[in-house]
C-alpha cells in the first residue's frame, strides 16, 4: 500500500501509519513486522496521534474519527465529523480530540468516549 500519512511512534516503539488501502498499520519499530491493521473504511490521509493512554486517534477520508487501542488494534469509538478528515488530530491536555473536516468546521470530541463536545 501507499503511505499517505506521516508515521508516529508510540511509547513502546510501535510505528503507526495510514495508507491508501483504507488501513491503519501498527508496525513493530524494531523488526518492521506488522502487529495489526485496522480498516477505517476509506483512505487515511491524516497523521495519527497517540493519546496518553496509548489510544491511536485517526481520521478517514469518509468523515469519521476513530480511537483505536494501540496494543490490540480494536476500535474504542467512532464518531462522524461531517466531512473528510484531512488534518491530523490534536489531543488537548483536558481530554479533547480536535480535528478539522472537509466540511469547513473544526470538531471537538471527548477522548474517552468520542462524544461530540462542539464544532
Amino acid at each position: 500500500p501507499v503511505v499517505l500519512s506521516s508515521p508516529v511512534v508510540g511509547k513502546d516503539g510501535t510505528v503507526y501509519v495510514g495508507c491508501d488501502d483504507r488501513r491503519l498499520y501498527a508496525i513493530d519499530g524494531a523488526t518492521g513486522a506488522v502487529r495489526w491493521t485496522f480498516s477505517a473504511g476509506d483512505r487515511i490521509v491524516s497523521s495519527p496521534r497517540i493519546a496518553p493512554d496509548g489510544a491511536v486517534v485517526v481520521g478517514s477520508n469518509d468523515g469519521r474519527l476513530f480511537a483505536i487501542d494501540g496494543a490490540t488494534g480494536r476500535k474504542r469509538w467512532e464518531t462522524p465529523t461531517g466531512g473528510a478528515v484531512r488534518s491530523s488530530p490534536l489531543i488537548t491536555p483536558d481530554g479533547l480530540v480536535v480535528v478539522g473536516g472537509h466540511d469547513r468546521k473544526v470538531h471537538a470530541v471527548d477522548l474517552a468516549t468520542g462524544a461530540r463536545r462542539w464544532e
